[in-house]
C-alpha cells in the first residue's frame, strides 16, 4: 500500500479519536447529556464486539449472541442514563489492563517480546542488539525496575492508579480532563523519550520510529 495512503489512514484514525475524546469530554459535562453519553462511552465496546465478532471463525454464531444480548443494554438503559461516567472509566482502565497485559504476556519464556516483533515487522530480521533493545524497551513500557532495590512501578498500572483516584476523589471534570486529553501526550512524550534513546542506543541501520512499525503492521495486516 502507497505510503499516502498509510498516513491517510493514520491522519483518519487520529482524528477519530480527538473526535470521541471531544464528544466525551462535552457529554461529561452535564447530565443533560446523557442520552448521547451514553452512546458515546458505549461506542468503543460496540465497536470492538463487532470487529471481534467480524474476524471470529464461527462468525454466525457470535452475531447472533450480539443480536440476543443486544435487549439487555435497552432494559439497562435507564441505568446508565443514570450512571455513564462509570461507562466512561470503565472502558478507560479496561483498555490500560489489556495493554498491559498484551505487553507483559509476550515477556515470558519462549515468545518474542511485542516490541521485537514490531521492529521484525520493520527489518525482518534483528541484530542481537537491536533484539535485546526491544525486549527492554517492552518492558519500559510494562515497568521500570530497579533490581538492587527489587522496586518495581507498573507503566500502565500508574495511569489506572491515577486515572481511578482522580475518578473517586475529584469532579468528574477533572478526571476527564486526564483521560482525554492529558493521557495521549503522556504516551506520545513517551514514544519521543524513546525514539531519543534510540538515536544513542542503536547504530543507525536499526533505528527505525514508529511511523515504520505502524507502515509495516499495516502492510502486513492487507496482505
Amino acid at each position: 500500500m502507497p505510503k499516502k495512503s498509510h498516513n491517510l489512514r493514520l491522519v483518519g484514525f487520529i482524528g477519530l479519536i480527538l473526535s470521541y475524546s471531544l464528544l466525551a469530554h462535552y457529554t461529561l459535562q452535564s447530565k443533560a447529556y446523557a442520552s448521547v453519553g451514553v452512546i458515546i462511552a458505549l461506542a468503543p465496546i460496540a465497536l470492538t464486539c463487532f470487529i471481534l465478532a467480524f474476524n471470529a471463525k464461527r462468525r454466525g454464531l457470535m452475531f447472533s449472541l450480539i443480536i440476543l444480548l443486544s435487549p439487555l443494554l435497552w432494559l439497562a438503559s435507564h441505568y446508565f442514563k443514570q450512571h455513564y461516567e462509570w461507562v466512561y472509566w470503565l472502558v478507560h482502565e479496561s483498555l490500560q489492563f489489556l495493554l498491559l497485559l498484551m505487553f507483559a504476556r509476550t515477556l515470558s519464556s519462549g515468545k518474542q517480546p511485542l516490541c521485537s516483533q514490531f521492529a521484525q515487522m520493520v527489518h525482518s530480521t534483528l541484530s542481537p542488539e537491536l533484539a535485546q533493545y526491544t525486549r527492554k524497551l517492552t518492558i519500559a513500557w510494562v515497568l521500570i525496575a530497579d533490581q538492587t532495590q527489587s522496586v518495581v512501578v507498573l507503566f500502565f498500572g500508574i495511569v489506572i492508579i491515577v486515572s481511578s483516584y482522580l475518578f473517586f476523589f475529584y469532579p468528574i471534570r477533572v478526571w476527564s480532563i486526564f483521560s482525554n486529553f492529558v493521557y495521549l501526550p503522556l504516551v506520545g512524550l513517551m514514544f519521543i523519550i524513546e525514539y531519543i534513546v534510540r538515536f544513542w542506543a542503536l547504530p543507525k541501520k536499526d533505528r527505525s520510529n514508529i511511523m515504520h512499525a505502524i507502515h509495516a503492521f499495516i502492510d502486513k495486516n492487507n496482505h
